[in-house]
């Protein structure tokens, strides 16, 4: 009964130790396998991780190559600009130049030519006062730029002997204007009212920057509009 035991014991140890061992090499195949598939995986890894690697320094390589050719850009841009800088500024010095030379050829002409002469206007009628020069500001010819739109008189370029004319115009009420050489009085003209015209004929001996203009005598209106009622013109005779 005990050998039987014994007996029965040992088979069930030795059965024991046969599925043990078999499980051991169905975990070692496991182990075999799941190191297998760590093995792949670190592989893959490590693949891809050069992959990376290699994608990362081509685009670092990318990368400098359009910096490279971002700085050249800039660089010829730069240049481009450095150069058309300074070729707007050549063709600024030029036409510069070609002012100042047409301005000294046109001087000279006119010294040459020995003209001066002006021709003025006024398209609206002038509120006036005592002392007060009638202002011609708009102008159709002034040769020599001796007549000054902005305050109404003449001033000589150069002595000479000069003829004057004017054109003046009352409105409902009288106008007296006169004409004056310096302070000088030279000629009047009187309009008693009603759009009535006014006329100035003189001829002056004139020296350099001796002035002509026509001022008023008292508070009055000249009239004009849009048919450039009145003028003032002046020319040198010799």
């Amino acid at each position: 009964m005990l050998t039987c035991s014994k007996y029965h014991f040992e088979e069930k140890v030795l059965e024991k130790l046969i599925r043990l061992e078999h499980k051991m090499e169905i975990f070692n195949e496991k182990m075999k396998i799941w190191k297998d598939s760590i093995s792949t995986k670190l592989s893959q890894f490590e693949d891809k991780m050069d992959s990376y690697d290699e994608t990362t320094k081509h685009f670092k390589i990318q990368i400098n190559n359009k910096i490279d050719i971002f700085e050249e850009q800039m660089s010829n841009m730069s240049q481009s600009l450095t150069s058309y800088s300074q070729q707007l500024k050549e063709a600024e010095q030029t036409r510069d130049n070609l002012i100042v030379q047409q301005r000294e050829d046109f001087s000279k002409m006119m010294a040459k030519n020995d003209v001066i002469a002006f021709s003025a206007y006024r398209s609206l009628s002038q509120s006036l006062s005592t002392g007060t020069v009638v202002n011609f500001d708009k102008v159709w010819t002034n040769i020599g730029n001796g007549y000054n739109p902005n305050i109404g008189i003449f001033i000589a370029p150069r002595s000479g002997l000069y003829h004057f004319t004017s054109v003046v115009m009352s409105e409902s009420k009288a106008l007296y204007l006169r004409l004056f050489h310096n302070g000088a009085k030279i000629s009047s003209s009187y309009m008693d009212g009603g759009f009535k015209t006014g006329l100035f004929d003189v001829l002056l001996s004139l020296e350099k920057r001796d002035t002509v203009s026509i001022k008023s005598t008292g508070t009055y209106t000249v009239h004009s509009s849009g048919g450039n009622y009145i003028s003032f013109s002046g020319y040198i005779i010799k």
